[in-house]
């Protein structure tokens, strides 16, 4: 597979150094003070252009994911080995473009400081500033950034919130009481039966919604499931609560989810959808096997008999999980 990101950056880094031997030669008819200022500016630029594009790039490499996935959804096969190996690749590419960015937002906000320095004293982290683009170009990222690395930071980090608007996945938020940590509610998966879909033009014949939340050491998982009317209420029936859900991972590996509570179906007069919630508890070796593996289906047992679901977004719960981790 082409890897359009080491390409890109190559070219990038080499005209950052053209641009740097530049801008040198091209002050030296101006006053110490406003060649400093033009230097910085253009360092500035050319920064924010390296966080534009990297931003690009995850957005590219986010498709080229769901195109695999929307491959195989629509023959009705499972991927490949092949298919997998190509989403683990593109995983760790959309991680170190996470990096990169992490890696030029530290590197911009350095070179902003350099605006109140003494103007004989810039010259000096040039040299140092021409290091941290190359090593962020060849992916050797600075000890400040591996030691702080984490492709979700830029989503939860306050400072720089405006410089990533459109990566909202991580959306933790804690109880009024501070004791718990959850996400908010992500589409796990939806499912209209085709012999029934005529009948459901507007909304799926089940959507079920996930979310995690995350109390000291202790771990749970909440579902919330949408039903169209109040006739695919009559004809799914009730949940089995004794018998527990079945989640099976893209490899084949399954674990079983315990039920530890289930509401009664509520009724919204307006929509009229009825909707159920579940809670069930994670023990460590299930948070381990979520934290890293990806999900293919969920099994739920209705009174109506068993029903298997293909997982809409199969790396929502492990995201989730790497949310509640970050540390505040």
């Amino acid at each position: 597979m082409i890897n359009a990101y080491h390409i890109r950056f190559s070219l990038l880094g080499i005209g950052l150094l053209v641009s740097f031997w530049t801008d040198s030669y091209s002050q030296t008819g101006k006053s110490l003070k406003t060649g400093v200022e033009n230097i910085l500016e253009r360092k500035n630029l050319l920064i924010e252009s390296a966080i534009d594009s990297s931003l690009r790039e995850i957005q590219i490499l986010m498709k080229a994911k769901d195109s695999i996935r929307l491959r195989y959804e629509t023959l009705d096969m499972k991927p490949s080995k092949r298919e997998l190996q190509k989403n683990r690749d593109l995983d760790e590419q959309i991680d170190r473009s996470y990096q990169a960015v992490r890696s030029y937002d530290l590197l911009l906000a350095e070179n902003r400081r350099a605006f109140f320095m003494n103007p004989s004293d810039v010259h000096l982290t040039q040299k140092k500033f021409e290091k941290q683009m190359i090593s962020i170009l060849k992916a050797d990222f600075p000890k400040i950034v591996q030691k702080n690395s984490n492709p979700l930071a830029p989503m939860i980090d306050n400072s720089s919130v405006n410089d990533f608007q459109i990566w909202e996945e991580c959306d933790a938020k804690l109880s009024e009481d501070g004791k718990l940590k959850s996400t908010n509610y992500k589409k796990l998966f939806y499912n209209t039966d085709p012999k029934l879909e005529k009948y459901f033009p507007e909304n799926d014949f089940i959507e079920c919604y996930a979310r995690v939340i995350k109390s000291k050491k202790n771990w749970f998982l909440d579902l919330k499931l949408i039903l169209a009317n109040q006739k695919v209420l009559k004809l799914m029936g009730n949940l089995s609560y004794d018998i527990p859900i079945k989640l099976i991972f893209m490899d084949g590996d399954f674990i079983y989810l315990r039920n530890i509570s289930i509401t009664s179906p509520v009724y919204e007069a307006q929509t009229g959808r009825s909707s159920y919630k579940i809670q069930v508890t994670l023990d460590r070796e299930k948070v381990r096997k979520l934290r890293k593996k990806e999900i293919d289906q969920i099994v739920m047992v209705w009174s109506s008999g068993i029903e298997q679901y293909e997982v809409y977004d199969f790396s929502i719960i492990k995201r989730m999980i790497a949310c509640l981790e970050q540390r505040n």
